[in-house]
């Protein structure tokens, strides 16, 4: 009995099949199913992911509906679910692919809980988007943030107060001023992508929050922007903090650790 297809199988015209097989097959971990090279087609897998390639010039029949300039695909990007997101980033950075979006832990909203993406963008040769994941798993959405949700949501009218929403409790400063900055760092700090960089930021704006100056409130919100990775390498040692964050906050959250505030592996 033959395999069966997923429902949706994408098919990609490319502009030089054998280079973009080079590329799928040799870096990004594809299998060939099967092949039509008279009409310069491929059937391509890995894993549970299917994927049709096919010259763009022919042989056969193709639909186009416009002239292909690239980057081909544009308005779209295809998520591939990965056993290893981190490792499959390194061999396309050293097979020197097209990185549009370094390796970076993400996390989304999924009615009242989120759900983690270990990911990476690249551009095939033709500039199809392609976006690599490894499952990080789930967790509970934090109050704060369902109160977020709801009070943007399109059903939320003007009566609508933050009352509405049960077990949640209404904002007691302004949505600027330096509590609920804090606040609101408090739960970024303790929701991070990786388990290591909660234990590392999160006690730190525990315990040093309402003491931190605007400036540092300013240079920690920046901090926060900086992919997880990246931070516990910094943080690590592994590398050394780029500018502008390798300033006094950066030696604040070290001395922290040092003093026992967090304890990470040195690798």
């Amino acid at each position: 009995m033959a395999e069966e297809s997923p429902g949706l199988v994408p098919e990609l015209d490319v502009s030089d099949l054998d280079r973009s097989l080079a590329v799928y097959l040799g870096v990004l971990g594809f299998s060939l199913r099967y092949a039509r090279p008279e009409e310069r087609f491929a059937y391509l897998t890995r894993g549970a992911v299917h994927l049709m390639l096919e010259e763009a010039e022919g042989p056969g029949r193709r639909f186009h509906q416009a002239p292909l300039e690239r980057p081909f695909g544009r308005g779209m990007n295809l998520q591939i679910r990965v056993e290893d997101a981190a490792a499959l980033h390194e061999r396309a950075r050293a097979a020197g692919l097209e990185i549009r979006l370094p390796l970076e832990a993400r996390w989304y909203r999924r009615g009242a809980e989120e759900t983690g993406n270990l990911q990476f963008l690249l551009a095939d040769p033709d500039g199809y988007l392609l976006r690599f994941f490894s499952d990080l798993g789930s967790r509970p959405l934090a109050a704060s943030s369902l109160q977020e949700s709801a009070m943007s949501s399109p059903e939320t009218t003007s009566e609508t107060t933050p009352e509405a929403t049960p077990g949640i409790a209404p904002e007691s400063f302004p949505e600027t001023s330096p509590e609920a900055r804090v606040k609101r760092l408090k739960i970024r700090a303790w929701r991070r992508g990786i388990r290591e960089m909660d234990l590392i930021l999160g006690p730190f704006v525990e315990k040093e929050g309402a003491a931190l100056s605007l400036r540092e409130l300013d240079a920690l919100e920046a901090l926060m922007e900086v992919p997880d990775l990246t931070l516990y390498d910094w943080f690590n040692g592994r590398t050394a903090p780029r500018p502008p964050h390798d300033g006094p906050l950066f030696a604040r959250i070290r001395a922290h650790m040092a003093a026992g505030g967090a304890e990470i592996p040195r690798g």
